[in-house]
């Protein structure tokens, strides 16, 4: 600190300059948070403090180069388990089977070999190994090391190291990949100087929109708790990845300025392609013990390509104007989207400047644990989610199957304290074959929903082990057209309602709530063991030679109705005899059986006997149906809803052409099982007397025409077949006339 800054020369005895050489002198040797001092002529100069600082981090890169040494001496995969049986003869020898590699655990004595190849032996000897998760993945990658500091000058907390670092990144980049160790320092950084442009989904961006552009096959590595990076400018996307390959990027704090109300965009990591696309990789990488926050966008964006082998675990994304993280899988066809994980993360407060966001929102394989998000909805203008399965892509989509086969296993979502949006959900599934278990989910509109779009619906999916509590709306609901949805020991508590179901062959094993059912929904859904209401039934053993299906709840009385559905009936293998002798009767005076009648069992077959003579289909019948071709059309109340830009598109055909087709063929269309004419009977709306919402639309009164494709396509491959046959027949009879022309030129010459 100067005072009076006379710029005397060396050597004043001005006492002013005197002063202000005793008092910049205090400040270079007591001075112990500036790692710099500035001198009466303003030039900046290392403090003691600083010197020491330097001198510890030189010990700690010391420390660092020998540890990477250690590293370099890790993994080794010595072979296949289906290729063995493998001897394993000192205790970093890896083996690899069912896509995990695996290590001997400390309690087997080397050498140590396998008794089989298959899953049998593997049953045995399995004990004997342990999973190394992604260790040797870390190994393969943590390779080569250099230093930042080593390409520039150390941060001071003033100037930017932009440059710095990415010198590093492209020195290690030019030696085929390693790790630039970012060391325990607070980085500051801007735009990148780079003059190249990169393809984020068909959208050029220019590395001058970016701060840091990390490379293929280059890691960088912090000091968690001690190794930060500061983007000064919140319109920059803090970390470019460009078409990873083989990258961790792990152990420090990344951050801007941005919150609601600043202005910028910019991602903390958005992973890109080269320009044009020409390179999309997303593959063999980790991030892990990252803390994201107060960025514009997403905390961590996976952008472009199929994730491959990805695995985020230990991050914390706080203050996001988007997703914290979002895991796309969407734009090459040539690669799977699977062996990704996601584990121990926690979002909180996203979602600050794009309706619509998740904690985090999934596309592709992925298998996440430990995934918490709390404190979001801050907007009450917005929808906000907790973690999301996508729902379907259009199936031109070139991966049209957004986040199926994924699971999620421990999870609390929970947007209290920051509340404020009613539009709250937990967790979205709109994938097939997604597996969900063992969490909370709180104070959110509905819990886990399973939602569908015009591409498709969800189905094979499953909840096990979940609690919803005092949701406004649902605690779990199945929408409608979806099917096939299974709970088990779910629970739900203080929500307007614990289980909706609209939706087709939903069942609940062990689950605990209140439930509301559709008429669509009651024909299918199954109960087992569950709590819906004041009554209940109950599987139960009575001793060891009885078993007993019993009513329970707190009513005095409580019926137990076995029912049967349509004309289907109640059989016994066995005797049907009283409790008690004389005590029960069946039938009552005002409901009498009508009769009764027993006969030997039998067995009922299905074959031709119990159909009529199989008959041709005539020529009248393909001729009709020739006339009436496939058409594309949009549905009149898509199109009022969205209009005629945003309604889609869809293939099939009209049913009233089909019947004015065979009526002039002279065929009564209404005889043929492809053809449907149904009644439909008034129905009023159904309204939810607490919420005002619409729970089923009013159904009008009319005559619906409709067509079972099926059937009809069979008709189709018929016509297909006869004209197949016709030509053939004319290609034959062409083939003779060519044969004979052929002969008779022959003889001519």
């Amino acid at each position: 600190m100067t005072t009076y800054a006379t710029n005397n020369p060396i050597g004043s005895m001005d006492p002013k300059d005197l002063f202000d050489n005793a008092q910049n002198l205090d400040f270079a040797l007591n001075d112990i948070a500036q790692a710099f001092w500035k001198d009466r002529f303003g030039r900046f100069r290392k403090s003691f403090w600083g010197m020491e600082q330097e001198s510890a981090a030189q010990l700690l890169m010391q420390q660092l180069r020998f540890n990477a040494f250690i590293q370099n001496s890790g993994y080794d995969v010595i072979g296949e388990y289906t290729d063995g049986p493998l001897t394993i003869s000192e205790y970093n020898q890896l083996i690899r089977y069912d896509g995990e590699l695996w290590k001997l655990n400390a309690s087997t004595g080397i050498h140590f070999t396998t008794t089989g190849n298959d899953a049998a032996s593997w049953a045995n000897d399995s004990v004997h190994f342990v999973s190394v998760g992604d260790g040797a993945l870390r190994q393969e990658l943590l390779g080569k090391r250099v230093y930042a500091v080593d390409f520039g000058p150390a941060p001071n907390g003033v100037d930017l190291d932009t440059d710095t670092i990415q010198k590093a990144i492209d020195y290690v980049y030019s030696l085929g990949g390693g790790v630039v160790d970012l060391g325990p320092f607070n980085w500051r950084i801007g735009s990148s100087s780079l003059n190249e442009i990169y393809d984020a989904a068909g959208v050029a961006v220019p590395a001058a929109q970016c701060g840091i552009i990390l490379r293929k096959r280059v890691s960088l590595i912090g000091q968690k708790g001690k190794t930060s990076i500061f983007e000064v400018d919140p319109t920059l996307h803090a970390i470019g990845l460009v078409a990873n390959d083989g990258n961790v990027l792990s152990g420090f704090e990344l951050y801007s300025t941005w919150n609601m109300g600043v202005t910028g965009a910019g991602h903390g990591i958005l992973h890109l392609g080269t320009q044009g696309g020409a390179d999309t990789s997303c593959a063999n990488s980790v991030f892990s013990d990252l803390y994201v926050h107060n960025v514009g966008s997403y905390g961590i964006g996976l952008q472009v390509g199929n994730p491959n082998n990805v695995h985020l675990s230990r991050i914390r994304v706080d203050t996001v104007g988007a997703d914290g993280l979002d895991l796309k899988a969407r734009t090459d066809v040539t690669i799977d989207p699977v062996g990704n994980s996601v584990s121990d993360v926690h979002i909180s407060n996203h979602g600050l400047r794009v309706t619509g966001s998740a904690g985090v929102d999934m596309r592709g394989v992925w298998h996440c644990r430990g995934i918490t998000v709390t404190n979001f909805g801050k907007n009450a203008a917005f929808n906000f989610c907790g973690i999301r399965f996508r729902t379907k892509p259009p199936s031109t989509d070139l991966y049209p199957y957004a986040g199926a086969k994924s699971t999620l296993a421990g999870f609390m979502v929970d947007p209290y304290p920051g509340a404020a949006s009613s539009e709250l959900s937990g967790i979205e599934c709109g994938s097939d074959d997604v597996h969900i278990s063992l969490g909370t989910i709180a104070n959110v509109k509905q819990g886990v929903a399973w939602v569908g779009n015009a591409n498709g619906t969800p189905t094979r999916c499953s909840a096990t082990g979940i609690t919803t509590k005092n949701c406004a709306l649902y605690g779990f609901w199945v929408g409608a057209g979806i099917d096939n949805i299974q709970f088990s020991d779910c629970f739900d508590t203080g929500s307007a309602t614990g289980f909706r179901i609209d939706g087709t062959n939903v069942a609940a094993i062990g689950c605990s709530g209140t439930l509301v059912k559709s008429i669509v929904a009651l024909p299918t859904f199954i109960e087992t063991a569950c709590r819906f209401g004041a009554a209940a039934v109950s599987a139960e053993r009575l001793s060891d030679t009885t078993v007993a299906l019993s009513a329970k709840g707190t009513a005095p009385d409580i019926n137990l109705r076995l029912s049967p559905k349509g004309t289907g009936f109640i059989s016994a293998y066995g005797d049907i005899r009283p409790d008690a002798a004389n005590t029960r009767y069946i039938g009552t005076n005002s409901l009498p059986w009508a009769g009764g009648f027993t006969q030997t069992a039998f067995t009922v077959t299905s074959g031709a006997r119990f159909k009529t003579d199989p008959l041709e289909i005539t020529d009248a019948m393909l001729d009709a149906a020739a006339e009436c071709p496939p058409i594309q059309y949009q549905l009149l109340d898509r199109v009022a809803a969205k209009g005629p830009d945003g309604a889609r598109w869809h293939f099939g055909t009209i049913a009233e052409r089909l019947e004015e087709a065979f009526n002039r063929h002279g065929l009564d269309v209404r005889r043929f099982a492809f053809f449907c004419e149904d009644y439909i009977s008034y129905k009023a709306a159904v309204i939810d007397e607490d919420t005002g919402l619409v729970l089923e639309p009013e159904q009008e009164e009319g005559i619906r025409l409709g067509v079972r494709y099926e059937e009809l396509l069979m008709l189709e491959a018929a016509l297909q077949r006869r004209n197949y046959a016709r030509l053939l027949a004319d290609q034959e009879t062409m083939a003779a006339r060519i044969e004979k022309l052929e002969s008779l030129l022959s003889k001519a010459n």
